[in-house]
């Protein structure tokens, strides 16, 4: 979809992004590939939630690792 020029910082009526999604179910690879395409590493969902208090949550460790990586706020 992104190569047909979805928008990578698309939200739900929920506030959550794919970044959002792959971080909560430890998706690594579609978190690099949205994290290229541009995706907004700080997105917050409707209830403030970003991907990587997510992934925190979820004692996602490469994913927390990936996220920081790409320059995440705590």
């Amino acid at each position: 979809m992104l190569a047909k020029g979805a928008d990578v910082n698309a939200k739900t009526n929920d506030g959550i992004t794919a970044l959002i999604l792959a971080a909560k179910y430890c998706v690594s690879d579609n978190m690099r590939t949205l994290i290229e395409k541009g995706a907004d590493v700080n997105a917050k969902d409707n209830e403030g939630c970003t991907a990587l208090m997510g992934a925190k949550n979820m004692n996602h460790k490469e994913i927390v690792r990936i996220l920081n990586e790409a320059g995440t706020k705590e």
